[in-house]
């Protein structure tokens, strides 16, 4: 494993990036092959599929594995005493740009809490893939929190009556965000950061949406609450 920490904008909000994290990422993208198809994701954020992990022991042992990795790492890099696995699924990238709503071409939070924790493992080869990591320009905002829900949503609501919102993925500054930064995809490469920054998959140009485990953007999403 080769641990690294960066810092992404004003508010110098850590994000962690592990590379070759498991012993056998193939062992998992087979994995994931054998309970294809997934379904729809719910919700109006990730454009795709979503499967939730079953309990089995692939996944017990995966996701242990996973937690005393970032044990060390998560109280360095944000000082947790603790953190427990909220969430974890298997999430493949289908959606078309014309099929996109307007949440979806814009970058997005996962909670407002600065203890939740987003871990995304990349399980697929494709170059040019990232994610990307924005300040909305009208407020400054880089994270929200839930003091800022409020005047966040009001400057939305002005950005989108005065440009409306572009269509399509998210591809660097646009729809009145600013990227601060981006961690660019590897096969078995793991990323994590808090889940109230503001963030966005980037696609590769080639990319042909492919609901195939072994063809299509995999990763494994986990989400971790935290205690402080």
């Amino acid at each position: 494993m080769q641990p690294q920490l960066h810092h992404a904008g004003i508010e110098k909000t850590p994000i962690i990036v592990v590379d070759d994290v498991v012993d056998n990422p193939d062992a998992l993208v087979d994995y994931a092959a054998s309970l294809a198809p997934f379904p729809a994701a719910e919700g109006n954020h990730y454009p795709g599929l979503r499967l939730q992990l079953p309990n089995e022991p692939i996944v017990t042992h995966y996701l242990s594995a996973v937690c005393r990795t970032l044990t060390r790492l998560m109280g360095s890099a944000y000082g947790l005493r603790n953190f427990a696995v909220h969430s974890a699924s298997f999430s493949i990238v289908t959606k078309q740009p014309s099929e996109l709503g307007p949440q979806q071409s814009i970058p997005h939070f996962d909670s407002a809490s600065p203890s939740f924790f987003a871990v995304l493992h990349y399980l697929s080869h494709h170059d040019g893939s990232a994610t990307a990591f924005f300040r909305q320009v009208r407020t400054g905002f880089e994270t929200l929190t839930p003091q800022r829900v409020g005047p966040y949503g009001q400057a939305r609501e002005k950005d989108e009556a005065i440009n409306g919102t572009s269509p399509g993925y998210m591809r660097g500054s646009a729809n009145g965000y600013e990227e601060i930064g981006r961690v660019q995809g590897r096969y078995n490469r793991l990323i994590v950061y808090p889940g109230n920054l503001f963030h966005s998959g980037i696609l590769p140009d080639d990319y042909d949406f492919s609901p195939d485990p072994r063809r299509g953007r995999l990763t494994a999403n986990i989400f971790l609450n935290g205690e402080r």
